[in-house]
């Protein structure tokens, strides 16, 4: 279980941090030849893992999931896919969220269209964590971004690229949301869930670490959804430097 933990804060921390590097890169094509690259790279070690049902396959099918997930996040955070924008009339619950949906829509129906193909490939899978990991990841950010929308204290736009910094107009400050308990209780409850399967004394050592790596990831989601609660800033994980709080944008939750 220590190992798992390590394993996800590591992958998790030092994702971000790459990904906050790479989108400082101006030119798209470079970005987008990452993107590709770790997109292929990521899905082939998923499928070539599929049918290892060791602890070692494990472990290289959720960095795989991450994997393919910052490759997404890459094309979003450069602006390479987004959505349009929208001539906005009024600022009713309506109005605001048919804008933000097509703010975005491109790389949601990549990202609906990637997690269909992942269940397609790996559903029947003797090692199906790349697809738990990417749904995970999906699941945690469609969390976020509502909660973002809805109304959230702690809105850290530091976070966002010039190229999607005009996304940040959709956020909305507030103290409180009607979803923000119905999130954090979610992602509480299927943190302890997946933290008693890996607990089990009688989980075999690979289910016990598919458990693991899940609870891990899933218990730092739940973390960055309270930290939009906080005037903490994110980030200050990645930085020494003093930063001013006014967004959290979380990875896996990112994008």
């Amino acid at each position: 279980m220590a190992l798992a933990a390590i394993f996800t804060i590591l992958v998790w921390w030092g994702s971000t941090q790459a990904l906050r590097w790479l989108v400082r890169i101006p030119s798209r094509w470079v970005l987008n030849g990452v993107a590709l690259a770790l997109f292929a790279a990521s899905l082939t070690v998923a499928h070539l893992i599929s049918g290892e049902k060791d602890v070692a396959g494990v472990y290289m099918g959720f960095a795989a999931g991450i994997g393919l997930w910052a490759a997404h996040e890459i094309t979003f955070l450069s602006g390479t896919v987004v959505g349009f924008e929208v001539k906005v009339r009024g600022t009713g619950l309506l109005s605001r969220t048919y804008a933000a949906v097509c703010a975005i829509l491109w790389h949601e129906l990549v990202l609906i269209a990637t997690l269909v193909g992942l269940s397609v490939l790996f559903w029947s899978a003797a090692n199906p964590i790349p697809l738990c990991t990417f749904a995970l990841l999906y699941v945690m950010r469609a969390s976020a971004k509502v909660n973002l929308f809805l109304g959230a204290r702690n809105l850290c736009t530091e976070f966002l690229p010039a190229h999607v910094a005009h996304l940040a107009k959709h956020f909305r400050k507030a103290p409180l949301n009607p979803l923000f308990g119905f999130s954090v209780l979610a992602g509480t409850m299927a943190s302890a869930f997946l933290l008693r399967a890996a607990l089990d004394p009688t989980a075999e050592p690979a289910s016990a670490a598919f458990a693991a790596l899940l609870a891990m990831l899933t218990a730092l989601g739940t973390l960055e959804h309270w930290l939009m609660l906080t005037p903490l800033s994110p980030l200050s994980l990645w930085s020494s430097q003093p930063t001013r709080v006014t967004l959290a944008r979380p990875l896996g939750a990112a994008g």
